[in-house]
């Protein structure tokens, strides 16, 4: 599965990862896509600039692809996108979390209840 070490410290393995992650934005399906093991990309992060930059060139592209599909999916109806995109864009509007508000009661009226 691994390429040799010369290959990986070549950077040979780059091109094939960066087009698979620039498609996918998975480091992991990436990797083996493209022959190595997934730490060696994380080792090049910290160690190669270049390919730094071109990974978060990558993952810029992969991110777009991925809010185009959950795009179509929310225009396709499908309420988890939906809800997903309306919660990212208009978070007080459309959170999960419940707002306590703070404010006077007014009373507008009183009404008796029946005995009965």
């Amino acid at each position: 599965m691994s390429r040799s070490a010369t290959d990986r410290t070549a950077g040979i393995w780059h091109r094939p990862f960066l087009a698979a992650f620039s498609n996918s934005g998975n480091i992991g399906a990436s990797a083996r896509n493209a022959r190595i093991h997934r730490q060696t990309v994380y080792k090049a992060l910290e160690r190669d600039q270049t390919f730094r930059e071109k990974f978060e060139k990558a993952k810029e592209e992969a991110i777009l692809k991925l809010e185009t599909k959950l795009h179509g999916l929310a225009l396709a109806g499908n309420v988890q996108a939906l809800m997903f995109l309306l919660r990212h864009h208009d978070p007080q509007t459309y959170s999960h979390r419940v707002r306590e508000v703070s404010r006077p009661i007014e009373v507008v009226g009183t009404m008796k209840l029946s005995d009965d």
